[in-house]
């Protein structure tokens, strides 16, 4: 039987596969991922069962990421950070798919990408006040979407309305990633009531998560144990008006950059667990020994469905690519990332279903990896976009 422990071990044999070509990532990029990657392997890989226990919390990635230089990667220099792009979130989020504790933590520090809203909007007071925080271990998330609009921003709800030098909120937030431990909350809410049912008139408010009115709950996610989605209710929870991000009505555009940026990523992530999957796969088939006592590797319909997502792959590594370098050139465009997401998670989906056809009855077992991976992946088609209302935004410029 292979256990959890002993597929960890084995982390050498899995990233000597070449499923993955060569690194797309050059000179400072590549140092900050094998960098991610060592933390990875040591403070989540290594450590699985220690979270799923309860004898870490996720809070422990966030604090020891900062230290380590992997979480935080956005603060400006001036502000203490190295003043990182985009592409290290995409490089924190491909590494983190090809954890095999993904499935266990979840997208855990991938919230890390809020940073850019405040590099973005945030004040200085507000800058000052944060970057400290944030890379000292402070959890950050996204309060976006809402029970009743789900990522449609334009049915947002949840109301801001001025009251002195205070914006006071009211509203309800759902499915939001660490929204149940963050430290700080970005709330996207309405602040010019008579555009109802449009992107216009919605603003951004770092809002702390102990803040007075705020109430929160957790909703637990099918195959990610330790990592579930905050429930968020706002009665009347006063912010300060410096803690506005950008001005007021500016809200769609601040999060239009980063929802290019999340969906590149959230690809990234997907494309990561798909390559693990198929090492998993490849490295199973050549052990299982079946008739003739011959591994299954060794079947030429094995070979085929193994070359088959190994093709798969090689496409979808070249789609995320065109996007990582449009990003590098500041020329990351929105229907682009879009498109990527939607196809790169289809294929993920379909090399991790492949996968675990090859492990047969062994990979629905729960301590195999591969089983983890099967049910977390599930998300990749909704989080950040469903693939649905991606598929719209990509035909509205047809």
């Amino acid at each position: 039987m292979i256990t959890r422990v002993r597929c960890v071990s084995r982390r050498d044999c899995l990233m000597a596969s070449n499923i993955r070509g060569e690194s797309i990532f050059t000179g400072d990029e590549e140092l900050f991922r094998q960098t991610v990657r060592s933390f990875m392997d040591r403070e989540i890989d290594a450590k699985i069962d220690m979270y799923e226990s309860g004898d870490l919390p996720i809070r422990h990635l966030w604090e020891v990421g900062t230290k380590a230089g992997v979480i935080g990667s956005r603060v400006p220099q001036e502000h203490g950070g190295i003043g990182g792009t985009e592409i290290l979130n995409f490089i924190m989020s491909w590494e983190l798919g090809r954890s095999l504790g993904y499935g266990t933590v979840g997208t855990c520090f991938c919230t890390d990408n809020a940073t850019n809203l405040l590099a973005l909007g945030g004040t200085d007071e507000l800058k000052a006040e944060l970057f400290p925080r944030i890379l000292t271990g402070a959890i950050q998330a996204l309060g976006f979407t809402e029970p009743d609009a789900g990522t449609n921003s334009a049915a947002i709800r949840t109301t801001a309305r001025r009251d002195g030098e205070d914006w006071v909120l009211r509203g309800n937030k759902m499915y939001i990633s660490m929204g149940d431990q963050a430290d700080v909350i970005y709330v996207v809410a309405r602040t010019d009531p008579n555009r109802a049912m449009s992107r216009a008139g919605l603003s951004i408010f770092a809002v702390d998560g102990d803040a007075e009115g705020l109430s929160r709950g957790r909703v637990d996610m099918v195959g990610l144990p330790v990592h579930g989605l905050g429930e968020l209710a706002f009665d009347d929870v006063r912010v300060p008006a410096y803690r506005m991000l950008g001005a007021e009505g500016e809200g769609a555009r601040l999060l239009s950059s980063m929802m290019a940026i999340d969906r590149v990523q959230t690809a990234a992530r997907s494309l990561g667990q798909a390559e693990l999957a198929l090492d998993l796969a490849i490295d199973y088939s050549k052990e299982r020994l079946v008739e003739g006592n011959r591994p299954l590797f060794d079947f030429q319909n094995t070979k085929i469905r193994l070359a088959e997502m190994a093709v798969q792959l090689r496409a979808a590594r070249a789609l995320i690519k065109q996007n990582i370098d449009a990003a590098r050139g500041d020329a990351l465009d929105r229907t682009a990332a879009a498109a990527g997401k939607v196809f790169i998670t289809d294929v993920s989906a379909r090399v991790v279903d492949g996968a675990v056809q090859i492990f047969g009855a062994a990979g629905l077992a729960d301590e195999m990896p591969i089983s983890r991976i099967y049910a977390s992946n599930r998300q990749f088609r909704i989080l950040a976009g469903t693939s649905e209302l991606l598929k719209l935004s990509v035909a509205a410029k047809l």
